[in-house]
Formats: C-alpha cells, sequence, structure tokens
C-alpha cells in the first residue's frame, strides 16, 4: 500500500528548545578526544531540553540516545553519525543526513524570489511518497541544501515516540493557496 501522507520539511525549533554551541575549532574538525568535545545549551523559551537539537555550526543536528535510536531505527542508513559530544554528562551524537534525493515537483513547488533560487517552497511528488517514507534526505538545490526533509514513516515516529526538537511542515503545495 502506498503512503498517502506528504513528506516533511524538518526546521529546528530554537525559538522554544534553543541551539547548542562549542568552540569554533572543536565543532569543525572534530579535534577534540571522540566522546570529549563539549558542548554548551543557550536555552529556549521553553527552558526544556529537546531530544533533538540544533548547533550553531553544525549542517544537520545533534541527538540524543533516544532520538538517535529512534529515527535510526525507522530510516537505517540514511543517518549517519560524525561525531560524538556532550552537554555536561548527557551524550550527543551529531548525525547527519546523507541522501540527496530528486523527489521535487518543480511544476508545483513555489518559484524562489531571488534571481540565484529555482525552488522557494518545494513540492514533493506524490507518486513518490511512499518511497521514501521511510528516509531521512536532502534535496539537490543548492538553495535547499541546508534543509532536512523526512518520510511519513519518519514523522510519525518522530511523533508518536514524544521526540521534540523539530518543527515538521508538510512538503507539498496547494495549487489554490498561491
Amino acid at each position: 500500500m502506498t503512503n498517502r501522507v506528504a513528506p516533511s520539511l524538518v526546521e529546528a525549533e530554537v525559538d522554544t528548545f534553543g541551539y547548542l554551541y562549542s568552540d569554533v575549532e572543536i565543532a569543525i574538525t572534530g579535534s577534540a578526544e571522540p566522546g570529549r568535545a563539549e558542548v554548551y545549551w543557550e536555552t529556549g523559551a521553553s527552558g526544556q531540553r529537546p531530544n533533538i537539537f540544533r548547533h550553531n555550526l553544525l549542517r544537520d543536528f545533534v541527538c540524543d540516545d533516544t532520538a538517535l535510536r529512534i529515527l535510526r531505527g525507522i530510516s537505517g542508513a540514511d543517518l549517519q553519525a560524525v561525531a560524538l559530544l556532550r552537554l555536561g554528562e548527557l551524550p550527543l551524537t551529531v548525525v547527519r543526513a546523507d541522501p540527496v534525493l530528486d523527489v521535487v515537483d518543480e511544476a508545483r513547488s513555489i518559484p524562489s524570489e531571488y534571481s540565484w533560487a529555482r525552488i522557494g517552497f518545494p513540492h514533493i511528488r506524490q507518486e513518490l511518497w511512499g518511497e521514501v517514507g521511510r528516509r531521512i534526505f536532502h534535496l539537490p538545490y543548492p538553495e535547499l541544501s541546508t534543509t532536512v526533509v523526512v518520510g511519513a514513516e519518519v514523522r510519525d515516529a518522530y511523533r508518536s515516540a514524544g521526540l521534540t526538537g523539530w518543527s515538521l511542515e508538510p512538503a507539498l503545495v496547494d495549487p489554490d493557496a498561491y
């Protein structure tokens, strides 16, 4: 059966949950001893620690052990662990979504208002929703290179586990909405 629910664009909920920061050299080069790189947390409006953080210098995101287990359990090899960090005594993993999938329907997407970019908001082709249901990926457009997309099954696992840190918006455009 084909999944009839659109994939979602991921945004870090920085206003609500804050963000991580660290020494620039450690964040960029990973030069600290593995698992020893200390990060610091600038809290957001909620004051609550999320499961998934945004780091001010890293492309994708940083997960606690619970989020990493759940997301890898559903998406498998799409999510790569690239470094170990710690926030006080809390171990964290820097993760990267490696796949870049060409799944955007450019004709239905909202064009960019900027001349250097083609897409302002992507519409994922509906016939591919089922195929990307368990995926965490990027899109092949320079203007969207930092945008992480998750399939519906990943989104559902995130929500049902009660994970926090992400805001999820369906990657579809209603042609009557604009």
